[in-house]
């Protein structure tokens, strides 16, 4: 008989916790989902940063004095590939933004946004 009423005592407070469990479960993947788009866009960020700068370098006046036939060809050739890249870059102006981050667009910081828009416009300044 103290079985049962042991059963009848443990039984609910287990289910209790199950359903606990899986609460915090659903809150940890939000969290890491949320997390992961961050970690998307920074990603981003970044890739755009190291794409303006390659372009950059090579369209800096500095490279083309003084360039053979050779130069030329080479120098066409990184811009053909520096514009082939451009399409892998996931933003590419303010709509992919927030297209692709809308899910995240209200925790995001204003220091953030000003960095987005930074990098958008440095973007569009080296295209």
């Amino acid at each position: 008989q103290q079985h049962s009423f042991t059963r009848d005592v443990l039984e609910p407070k287990c289910a209790e916790i199950k359903v606990m469990c899986k609460r915090q479960e659903m809150l940890f993947l939000e969290k890491r989902r949320i997390l992961l788009k961050f970690l998307d866009l920074f990603e981003a960020l970044e890739d755009m940063n190291k794409w303006c700068d390659t372009a950059e370098h090579h369209l800096s006046k500095e490279q083309y004095k003084n360039s053979d036939e050779q130069d030329v060809l080479s120098q066409i050739r990184q811009i053909d590939y520096l514009m082939s890249k451009s399409k892998d870059i996931k933003i590419r102006g303010r709509i992919d933004f927030e297209e692709d981050f809308d899910d995240i667009k209200d925790i995001i910081t204003a220091k953030l946004l000003f960095m987005v828009d930074d990098h958008i416009q440095r973007m569009e300044e080296v295209k």
